[in-house]
């Protein structure tokens, strides 16, 4: 097994390499002036350190835990946070270790958690075991990465009857087949873990894939066959890898597949056979009922053509022939064929938000002429650079709050005629 550091130093270099090494011997400001930097490559970080940031891995700083490990929040001086990931001593295997800081030093996608340090350090001890002395090594693996504020998708997931509206859980499903999409065609990684508990979220509610710890790097043999011991978890697993030990993209496909199954119906359970008529039809009715209970001003339609889309996609990815199942390529033009058909429909919408502000800034004394005026820059803003169907999702929640706003108001001034004057 190559120690880490010589890793490190194939991957990046003479340079880098006496970088980090130097590290141990940098005071706590300096390092912590290297991880402000968002061009920086991922630091060999001493443990000193991270305890420090961590105060010592206080049970306070605890985000979370799992089998190989516990997560702390990690809070440098100036208030930025980093997410310390202390990996368990007693099922530690530095395979694993190596496996995420080589794969994961030089990704930067959005939909890809960023590393931005490490910490491999070893002491050995004297230790009494059965009554005799014996030298044991104590060895500190540790991960940093980048702080990722909303949890876990697996805290999101409900019955499509609550939880994440819609539009979220479609860009949820847009930005993890990026994520793939990136891993599988720049970096020749297969993931073979991807679930819910592995796609963070953050203050945007932008998925991030993190913990690399099962993948593999493929190259010019597209797959291959695992004959040790395969890990990953049972209902995510593609049925090729849990059966013969055979990898591929598709092995991560097939997870994306329950993934978006469980995104839009909030089970991983679906049709075994090729029978899949009913199963979509229930989905998109049920999805259908809970729309048509919102007050939007994107027609129905296309949210619709979007839940369809997704679970006939989301159908395929769980062929159990993996020749069968799409590549995320595929998919990600698979959704913007959608996109394409629509964008005549969200010009006019944008057309018809303008109206609305129009109609308001009309009557300001609804809400006041400061906040009409702010609204209608807004507004106005969005329906001239916006981009994209995510822009105009937001210009449509202005408009709905702002209708919202009105009809509040009307009541208001009707219980309370004061107000139309201005009184108390």
């Amino acid at each position: 097994m190559l120690p880490i550091l010589h890793l490190f130093h194939h991957r990046r270099g003479n340079e880098t390499s006496r970088r980090a090494l130097s590290l141990k011997t940098t005071d706590f400001d300096t390092i912590e002036s290297m991880l402000q930097d968002p061009c920086a490559e991922p630091l060999c970080l001493p443990i000193d350190f991270l305890k420090a940031i961590t105060r010592d891995f206080s049970s306070d700083q605890e985000l979370g835990r799992g089998g190989h490990g516990v997560v702390y929040k990690g809070v440098l001086r100036n208030g930025k946070a980093i997410a310390v990931k202390k990996l368990s001593e007693m099922q530690l295997e530095d395979t694993q270790f190596h496996n995420e800081v080589t794969y994961l030093i030089g990704l930067k996608h959005q939909n890809i958690v960023q590393l931005v340090g490490y910490c491999a350090e070893s002491r050995w001890e004297a230790t009494q075991v059965s009554g005799k002395y014996v030298m044991a090594e104590i060895r500190k693996r540790l991960l940093c990465f980048e702080y990722v504020n909303n949890k876990s998708l697996d805290k999101y997931l409900s019955a499509e009857s609550c939880g994440l509206e819609w539009h979220w859980r479609y860009d949820i499903i847009r930005g993890i087949c990026s994520g793939l999409h990136y891993l599988h065609t720049e970096c020749h990684i297969i993931h073979l873990d991807l679930k819910p508990e592995n796609i963070l979220l953050d203050d945007n509610m932008v998925p991030k894939i993190t913990d690399f710890g099962m993948s593999r790097l493929f190259g010019q043999q597209q797959s291959r066959f695992i004959t040790e011991s395969r890990g990953g978890t049972l209902g995510y697993m593609a049925p090729e890898y849990l059966t013969n030990g055979l990898i591929s993209t598709k092995s991560d496909i097939f997870s994306f597949g329950v993934i978006i199954i469980e995104l839009m119906t909030g089970s991983r359970d679906y049709p075994q056979s090729g029978a899949f008529g009913q199963f979509i039809e229930n989905v998109a009715a049920n999805w259908r009922n809970r729309l048509e209970k919102i007050h939007m001003y994107i027609p129905l339609e296309i949210y619709s053509q979007q839940v369809n889309k997704c679970i006939m996609i989301g159908l395929k990815c769980v062929d159990p022939d993996p020749k069968k199942r799409p590549s995320a390529l595929d998919i990600i033009q698979m959704l913007d064929a959608i996109e394409c058909t629509n964008r005549p429909t969200s010009e006019l919408q944008m057309s018809m938000l303008s109206n609305i502000c129009a109609a308001t800034s009309s009557n300001p004394q609804m809400f006041g002429r400061a906040f009409t005026s702010k609204t209608a820059n807004i507004i106005s803003t969005l329906t001239v650079s916006g981009k994209g169907r995510r822009t105009t999702i937001l210009a449509f929640e202005i408009a709905n709050t702002v209708v919202k706003g009105s009809c509040l108001m009307k009541t208001l001034q009707t219980e309370h005629p004061a107000c139309e004057r201005g009184g108390a």
